[in-house]
């Protein structure tokens, strides 16, 4: 056992989890981060193709919270532009703006809200992020270089403060002591802190107290993606598109802009874990290039000069596991908002301009 006891454990060292862990280390407070993952970011990480670009590993986007996109810009120094064209829902064939899922999802939590009577609960969703009405397409921002840039920024961050991360190490177990909390890594060894830091996605094989042991179960999600290198730029010009209603494809992004080399149109398309498991690649990136020919997301003639198919597995719990967990460990054990970064990061925002931009940290 470590014989160093931190004030704060965090398990995962995606953005959520790096930036509240710099939040308490300019509160003066001891940290550690423990992923086993070989780098920081969580799912912002990137992908080696086979012409040796380095490129973000699926199609992401950014919801829309102003307050959070200054954060970014002004903590990590992050060049973002709204994405050109405007991303888009794509359903029989026709596009229809991707602002319409967030107004369809908030007319209809306010209905509900209003129709038993949840005053105060239409009040508090009306001044999240999550919730709002466009009448005019909405400035959906992104990192320039895409997801890469964003990790590298938080490790930048993380190196200056000497913010202490722990990577490739595996959690076996969260023990409450009592009075302290322990973790046990797979390999054996221990570290004790006074309060854990978990998200949605932290992977740990059990949770202890005195009273009670807890295996959680855990839903596996493999997150599968492809990229293409294609000869030309022909087709539909496009920054994000979410297919829907679609038996393989479920979106497309065009990452073109990231390629330091000469690549005419760089592209990831992702696929239903369905789909992959049931063709070999070779049959099934036959049958998306027919598909996104189809549809015009791609030209006649269009060849493709490289692809390659990658698997981000995620493993996650449910919330009201969650929940259980989190009253069984009487305060010790909290857990992060992190199912959507850009919300996540709303949660936390008062305290890291406090902390991270006030302070100058």
């Amino acid at each position: 056992m470590s014989d160093k006891l931190y004030d704060h454990i965090f398990i995962g060292a995606g953005p959520i989890s790096i930036l509240e862990a710099l939040s308490k280390k300019a509160e003066g407070k001891s940290v550690l981060v423990i992923d086993r993952a070989a780098r920081i970011g969580g799912a912002w990480g990137t992908t080696i193709l086979p012409n040796g670009e380095d490129v973000e590993i699926g199609c992401h986007i950014w919801s829309i919270s102003k307050p959070v996109f200054r954060f970014i810009d002004n903590y990590l120094e992050l060049d973002m532009k709204p994405l050109k064209p405007q991303p888009v829902i794509y359903k029989n064939g026709k596009d229809i703006q991707y602002d319409w899922k967030s107004n369809v999802l908030t007319m209809r939590r306010m209905l509900t809200n209003l129709k038993h009577g949840q005053l105060k609960r239409l009040i508090i969703d009306w001044k999240s992020p999550a919730y709002r009405v466009a009448f005019i397409p909405s400035k959906y921002l992104y990192p320039v270089k895409g997801a890469s840039t964003f990790s590298k920024a938080l490790e930048t961050k993380a190196r200056q403060h000497d913010l202490t991360v722990l990577l490739k190490t595996e959690i076996e177990e969260i023990r409450d002591q009592g009075e302290y909390v322990d973790i046990i890594t797979t390999d054996g060894s221990s570290t004790r802190c006074k309060e854990v830091h978990i998200t949605s996605v932290s992977n740990v094989g059990r949770y202890s107290t005195p009273s009670k042991s807890f295996t959680p179960k855990l839903n596996v999600s493999n997150f599968i993606h492809v990229h293409f290198e294609l000869s030309d730029a022909q087709g539909k010009k496009i920054s994000y598109v979410r297919w829907v209603e679609d038996d393989v494809i479920h979106r497309i992004s065009d990452i073109t802009n990231q390629a330091k080399s000469d690549v005419e149109r760089l592209i990831i398309v992702g696929v239903y874990q369905e789909a992959y498991e049931s063709s070999s690649e070779e049959e099934l990136q036959k049958r998306i290039m027919v598909k996104l020919r189809e549809n015009n997301f791609i030209g006649e003639s269009t060849a493709l000069t490289n692809w390659q198919f990658n698997i981000f597995p995620t493993n996650y719990m449910d919330r009201a596991e969650f929940d259980s967990i989190e009253d069984a460990f009487n305060g010790k054990l909290k857990i992060l908002p992190s199912t959507d970064l850009i919300y996540g990061m709303h949660h936390r925002l008062k305290d890291w301009n406090r902390l991270l931009l006030s302070s100058g940290k």
